[in-house]
């Protein structure tokens, strides 16, 4: 995964975190948001299954602060040739990495854009636990990776952020996934049902 060229379109929207890279060759309709159609959309829907996926990728009932360690990573393919806007977009992959690992990587870009991430987390934990601790127990993060490709462009991508106020009470509630096959659960959830074998990892 590479930074956008200088010559490419960079269009920031009005949800927070979120930058598209828009390739040459592809076009797509537009929102009001990043004024790419259903991107911003499909994350403010799925901000509940990304929430429920992240609480059993940290397990944190048994890896206590595993948030301030952890972060979970979901990647979607974009078809715009499908016959439905629905299918549109498949997740690809579901990934739980560790933080130090993204710091620590060779892609400049990488380095540069998740250490900010990591301290605005840190930034967002400092301002949630002012509040009563058996209200919150820290903030989380889902980092989504739309990729969209046109055989005659370059490719490109969108990276969004989506910060979590990790709730006491929902680590008292019974898990939504299960604590082994959550990645496929998740993915299941995420593209509204089973498509077949992705990647987990």
């Amino acid at each position: 995964m590479t930074p956008p060229p200088t010559n490419e379109s960079v269009v920031f929207c009005n949800n927070r975190g979120c930058t598209v890279w828009k390739s040459r060759g592809i076009q797509l309709k537009r929102c009001q948001g990043c004024k790419i159609k259903r991107y911003c959309r499909w994350a403010d829907r799925n901000r509940t299954p990304c929430y429920n996926g992240l609480l059993a990728a940290l397990d944190l009932p048994n890896r206590p602060q595993a948030q301030q360690e952890t972060l979970l990573m979901v990647e979607l393919g974009y078809s715009p040739g499908a016959q439905h806007l629905s299918d549109r977009f498949s997740t690809t992959k579901v990934m739980v990495t560790r933080w130090q690992k993204l710091e620590e990587s060779e892609d400049a870009w990488i380095r540069q854009n998740l250490a900010k991430l990591a301290i605005k987390r840190a930034q967002l934990e400092a301002e949630v636990m002012s509040l009563p601790q058996w209200i919150v127990y820290g903030v989380g993060i889902v980092v989504l990776i739309v990729h969209f490709a046109d055989p005659t462009a370059r490719a490109g991508y969108m990276f969004l952020d989506l910060p979590y106020r990790i709730q006491n009470l929902d680590l008292l509630s019974r898990p939504v996934f299960s604590r082994t096959g959550w990645p496929y659960e998740l993915m299941e959830e995420l593209d509204g049902t089973g498509k077949g074998r992705r990647h987990v990892s």
